[in-house]
């Protein structure tokens, strides 16, 4: 018997050492190196911070983007690291990639997953207007003419809404009331958010969310992925404009004659900009601290129609005019200058801080121009597309577009696109205004187009939405998932690093 009890009384507690025991050699055995990159996805050219742990003490480490060697760091004592900067190369394509941190001494390694995009998520590409994809990689003046359609996407009435894409979806309203969800690369439809009236304003994606004006005064936001709706926000007019999205706000211009900010992830006011009682027709540029809109105050007795500033609390800043009085077009903003046109045939570039002024005539302005490099690009009703100098408005060249344009630029790697009332979309050279390439659809187009991933989206007045790429009209051949350094890649490293210079 007390031979039994002692078997019984030692058994569990041999068993428990001995589990702890292996869980120990398991756990250490199981400390494999791991790393973090910082805001990913990212762009080409994008400034990330590689974050790793359970490397070798005072070890340096090597931090390859596929399989080139960007950075090197030595660990802490604890075999950890942080806040490495690394950019992610201009000429990394669209797609799947792989960050690789190898330590010097010991081999080892740990891989992560980076995602390379070229996102249009708003209107004017990002909040100062200018309209200019500075990241597309895969579409240039010397390829631009082997476009060819890749897919067409179907809506349920005319679309004056122009296209917003972001994380492989493209987003479009329709006069049918909708706000349509296209996978980037298919066309297929992933899902319909339904407002209550006809959807001219041009959707704004941001935090995992899509936001769009509507006819019956609303602004609504869906969900980006499943298009649940998520809140909706009351205007006193008409939301017909592009809305725009910075600060953690929603900035949405209304035919009541009000600018309105709400919270954008809650939708909850956070102010209304001093009222005009006159439509506000303008997307909202933010640019120096600074909302800017324009209202069409051309009805009798009032006719000074300029451009207004207001803070990001919504209290009335600076005023930015051109040289006559009649509606002006939404700018372009770029180092502290505004560019925009007015109806009677003068554009304009002005500096609000400093006073800097020069205007140039281009009549039939009835969009908003786009801004690249020293450039501005503005298409107009004259059947003409105008690059002018950004400090002087001297002009650079002039296109013809072949018919009627209210299609606001787009401009992506040496390349200007634009729209025109006979169904066509143009691509001219940035430089030369040398025409490259034309593509039609079955409508008018009175949209503007976008450029991302190598691939060009326009939506048209015959209810589509249009989708043009490379190589005979195929989807653009992304990178998988590239290939980590080979131990060849990394011993020739290694020998480069030690090499004397």
């Amino acid at each position: 018997m007390t031979a039994d009890k002692g078997k019984r009384g030692t058994t569990p507690v041999v068993a428990l050492l001995a589990a702890i025991l292996c869980w120990g050699s398991a756990a250490v055995a199981d400390v494999v190196p791991h790393i973090w990159v910082t805001t990913n996805p990212n762009h080409p050219g994008a400034a990330v911070q590689i974050y790793g742990r359970d490397f070798g003490p005072k070890e340096t480490i090597d931090i390859y983007f596929d399989k080139t060697d960007e950075a090197q760091v030595v660990t802490w004592k604890s075999g950890g690291f942080g806040k490495v900067p690394l950019i992610v190369p201009a000429n990394a394509l669209p797609g799947r990639h792989r960050i690789t941190a190898v330590g010097r001494t010991s081999g080892d390694t740990a891989k992560k997953l980076f995602v390379v995009r070229t996102d249009w998520p708003v209107f004017g590409f990002t909040a100062d207007g200018a309209r200019y994809n500075p990241y597309e990689n895969l579409i240039n003046a010397g390829n631009v003419s082997s476009l060819s359609p890749l897919w067409v996407g179907q809506t349920g009435n005319v679309i004056a809404s122009s296209p917003a894409v972001a994380n492989g979806t493209v987003y479009v309203g329709s006069d049918d009331g909708k706000l349509y969800a296209f996978d980037a690369m298919t066309g297929a439809t992933k899902w319909t958010g339904v407002t209550g009236g006809t959807v001219f304003s041009s959707p704004a994606a941001a935090n995992g969310i899509v936001y769009v004006g509507s006819s019956d005064g609303k602004v609504y936001a869906f969900d980006a992925a499943t298009g649940g709706p998520r809140w909706s926000a009351t205007t006193g007019g008409e939301v017909i404009a592009p809305l725009a999205v910075a600060n953690g706000a929603v900035y949405a211009p209304s035919d009541d004659g009000h600018l309105y900010a709400f919270d954008a992830l809650t939708g909850g006011p956070l102010w209304i900009a001093d009222p005009s009682q006159s439509p506000v027709r303008t997307f909202p540029v933010i640019a120096d601290g600074a909302i800017w809109v324009g209202w069409d105050l051309s009805q009798p007795p009032i006719f000074n129609d300029f451009l207004q500033g207001f803070g990001a609390d919504g209290q009335v800043g600076a005023e930015a005019a051109c040289q006559h009085s009649s509606p002006v077009t939404s700018p372009a903003a770029g180092n502290g200058w505004l560019y925009f046109g007015e109806q009677s045939g003068a554009f304009c570039g002005v500096n609000p801080s400093t006073g800097g002024f020069w205007s140039t005539t281009i009549r039939g302005v009835q969009a908003p121009p786009a801004l690249a490099n020293g450039t501005v690009y503005v298409s107009t009703a004259n059947s003409t597309l105008y690059a002018v100098d950004a400090l002087t408005g001297a002009a650079r060249w002039i296109a013809n577009i072949g018919s009627q344009s209210a299609s606001a630029p787009a401009v992506a790697n040496g390349v200007v696109y634009t729209g025109s009332f006979d169904g066509n979309l143009h691509a001219f050279d940035a430089a030369s205004g040398a025409p490259l390439w034309m593509g039609t659809t079955g409508g008018a187009i009175v949209t503007s187009p976008v450029v991302v991933n190598g691939v060009v989206y326009v939506s048209s007045e015959d209810g589509k939405l249009y989708a043009f790429a490379l190589n005979g009209g195929h989807a653009p051949v992304y990178r998988r998932e590239s290939a980590a350094p080979s131990p060849a890649d990394l011993l020739a490293n290694r020998k480069a690093i030690a090499k004397p210079h």
